[in-house]
């Protein structure tokens, strides 16, 4: 099975879970995104995207928000939706 293909935070709708894949700007980008504790392999869940504002994210228990332009730099993977149990 094939892994779904990156794309930036910013276009992850709410309430999907993702893990970051790769953070693609300068030094300057990478030091503000990593002092949130956002790194490649974190699991993040988008809870709350709108077209204005700031994304706003849960990872490991704290909630984060994250700027349209940071977001569009931070590649993710969606995890593929849970399957629920039918019965």
């Amino acid at each position: 099975m094939n892994e779904p293909a990156p794309q930036a935070l910013s276009d992850i709708p709410t309430g999907s879970t993702v893990t970051v894949v790769s953070l693609d700007g300068g030094e300057g980008f990478r030091d503000k995104v990593i002092s949130l504790g956002v790194l490649p392999g974190k699991t993040l869940d988008v809870q709350s995207y709108s077209k204005k504002g700031p994304l706003i994210v849960r990872m490991e228990g704290s909630r984060i928000a994250i700027g349209r332009e940071l977001a569009a730099r931070i590649m993710v993977r969606s995890h593929p939706p849970a399957e629920t149990a039918v019965g």
